[in-house]
């Protein structure tokens, strides 16, 4: 037995080894035609024409613009199910690269194209060692990631992973050198929630600012003590941000004070007590200084993405797998959460589940550009460790390799 799980391993590392400039290939389609959330109409037609090229796969449509292929085993075994996303963000790219996006202000800037190819790479190389299998693996192409509510609430709701017994999925990071797997147990991305706030006063002349309300003054002093939340109120040994990305006065004249201001950001957090206590310290803000002043506010909180909390023993698992099959350093533990959301935390809340981070990071190719910048790149020799680790994390729970 021990021989002959030797012998499929290697025919398993044989097969991954083929597999490099499908990826390539596959991923740089999806770039050049990258669609919305929820208009990813296209996109799924592409990834199920792949996955039905694959013995054995059997495809599932969740909703109209996601796809999800099933491998099932020989035997009865748990089903563990791999996700990526598929949707692209309304940016337009500014590239030089030969496959840039042909499709005006839509860019795939945040990694969903290699994502998904990653993804069918699994797919291709575990579907011909289904008969090895005990258990099942679901490859899940979910749309809208970037957008609330999000295309995972779809598919949790509709019953598609109630069988899953855990999931895990890879997202890129140029924070990590290409081909770096890292990930921690515990909170890994944060809770993303958004807040806008309109402060309402009396405007009037400027030459006369003791006969008005005015709001800007509010604004800016409500702005600047929102950001006493961070270390005066929460921890500042706890991952934090409140950020205010706009303020409007809607008026561009020198000599009037206007009525109202409205502004409004983002705030991030990794736990759901902080996330409350953050809540309720913007509105006490809000509220004491406008009353200080005279003026009223309307304030609007929406809760977005949840945080991500891995499981600790897949987080675990996956360390110990990468050790074991992957060159020495290729495994690095991260420290701390990234303070960014996914809504891989639906997933989470309702199954052990475990978010991976793979480096793209090549200054010599200019992948330096965070997700959702206009020059966002990545390095494509990282993404062969990626779809190796999802084989190799695939085939170690329903085949048992070592």
């Amino acid at each position: 037995m021990f021989s002959e799980i030797i012998n499929i391993k290697r025919l398993i590392e044989e097969e991954i080894k083929n597999i490099e400039q499908d990826i390539i290939l596959w991923r740089r389609h999806i770039h050049q035609n990258p669609e919305l959330s929820f208009q990813e109409y296209e996109t799924k037609e592409y990834i199920k024409s792949i996955l039905e090229t694959f013995e054995g796969i059997e495809i599932i449509n969740p909703t109209d613009t996601s796809v999800i292929g099933l491998l099932r085993g020989r035997e009865d075994g748990e089903t563990i199910a791999f996700k990526a996303d598929m949707d692209a963000l309304p940016i337009q790219e500014v590239t030089n690269l030969s496959f840039k996006s042909k499709n005006n202000g839509i860019m795939h800037a945040c990694g969903h194209d290699a994502h998904m190819a990653m993804l069918l790479g699994a797919a291709k190389v575990l579907s011909k060692f289904k008969d090895k299998m005990k258990g099942n693996i679901k490859f899940i192409f979910q749309h809208a990631e970037e957008t609330l509510p999000s295309g995972a609430i779809e598919i949790i709701e509709k019953g598609f992973i109630d069988d899953v017994d855990m999931i895990l999925c890879l997202h890129v990071t140029p924070f990590l050198d290409a081909g770096i797997l890292g990930t921690k147990s515990g909170p890994i991305t944060s809770a993303l929630d958004k807040f806008s706030v309109t402060i309402k006063g009396i405007g009037g002349h400027a030459s006369t600012p003791n006969e008005t309300i005015d709001p800007i003054i509010m604004g800016a002093e409500i702005v600047t003590s929102l950001q006493t939340i961070v270390s005066r109120i929460v921890s500042p040994y706890i991952p934090q941000v409140v950020s205010i990305t706009y303020f409007n006065t809607f008026n561009t004249s020198h000599s009037i004070i206007p009525d109202k201001v409205v502004f409004g950001g983002s705030i991030r957090s990794i736990d759901e007590t902080t996330r409350v206590l953050v809540k309720n310290s913007i509105h006490n803000i809000i509220d004491g200084i406008t009353k200080a002043y005279g003026g009223e506010y309307d304030l609007d909180i929406e809760l977005g993405h949840s945080p991500t909390m891995n499981d600790s023993t897949i987080a675990l698992l996956s360390e110990k797998l990468i050790k074991e099959n992957f060159e020495a350093g290729t495994f690095t533990k991260l420290d701390t959460p990234y303070l960014v959301g996914d809504s891989f935390s639906y997933y989470a809340k309702v199954k052990p589940a475990c978010f991976i981070s793979l480096g793209i990071r090549n200054e010599d190719i200019g992948s330096v550009y965070y997700c959702h910048n206009a020059k966002f790149m990545l390095d494509e020799s990282a993404l062969l460790n990626g779809a190796r680790f999802l084989v190799l994390f695939g085939a170690k729970q329903t085949i048992g390799l070592i």
